[in-house]
C-alpha cells in the first residue's frame, strides 16, 4: 500500500475524499494520512467489546502503522469529527471499483491498458511514467476517467 508524500498529496482532493464520506466504515478497516499524529494509519469501526477495553467513546479508532514513533494510536472525541483529520488513502482495489463498479478483472485491464497504450510516444508518455505506485498510476486513471483532471506534479488540472 502506498502510504508515500507523494500519494497522500494525489489523495487529498475533494472529488476522493467526498467519496470515502460515503463509504461504511463498519465493512473495512481503510488507509489514511492522519493529520494529527502526522502519520500513515489504519482507521476502523470500533465494535462496542473493543470500545470498553480501550476507554474509546467514539465508533472509529485512528491505528498508526508506524510503530517506531511515539502517539501511535488517536481515538476522535466524536464520530463526526475524524473526516477533517485525515486523508483517505484509496487501496487500488477500490479506485478499481471506483471506475470499474460492475466489470469483471480482464475488462479494467484491458481499459487500462487501452489508455496507456493509446499515449505511448506521445507526451503522455512521460505523464504516466512519473508514478511511482499501481495505486498512483489508478488514481491518475480514476480522476482522468471519472473527474477529466490530470496530475501537475502537484495538483490536479481538468484536462
Amino acid at each position: 500500500m502506498d502510504t508515500s508524500e507523494q500519494y497522500i498529496k494525489m489523495s487529498d482532493c475533494e472529488e476522493i475524499q467526498e467519496v470515502y464520506k460515503e463509504f461504511d466504515l463498519t465493512k473495512f478497516p481503510n488507509y489514511v494520512y492522519d493529520k494529527v499524529t502526522e502519520r500513515a494509519s489504519i482507521i476502523f469501526w470500533t465494535p462496542n467489546r473493543l470500545k470498553e477495553m480501550i476507554g474509546n467513546k467514539g465508533n472509529v479508532l485512528i491505528v498508526s502503522i508506524e510503530s517506531n514513533r511515539e502517539k501511535n494510536q488517536y481515538v476522535p472525541e466524536y464520530e463526526g469529527d475524524f473526516h477533517n483529520s485525515i486523508i483517505w488513502l484509496p487501496r487500488q482495489d477500490q479506485l478499481q471499483e471506483m471506475v470499474f463498479a460492475n466489470c469483471l478483472p480482464e475488462e479494467m485491464l484491458d481499459e487500462l491498458s487501452s489508455v496507456t497504450r493509446k499515449h505511448m510516444d506521445s507526451p503522455m508518455e512521460d505523464y504516466f511514467c512519473q508514478f511511482t505506485s499501481m495505486e498512483q498510476l489508478w488514481l491518475a486513471f480514476c480522476m482522468s476517467e471519472k473527474y477529466g483532471e490530470t496530475w501537475n506534479g502537484d495538483s490536479w488540472i481538468r484536462e
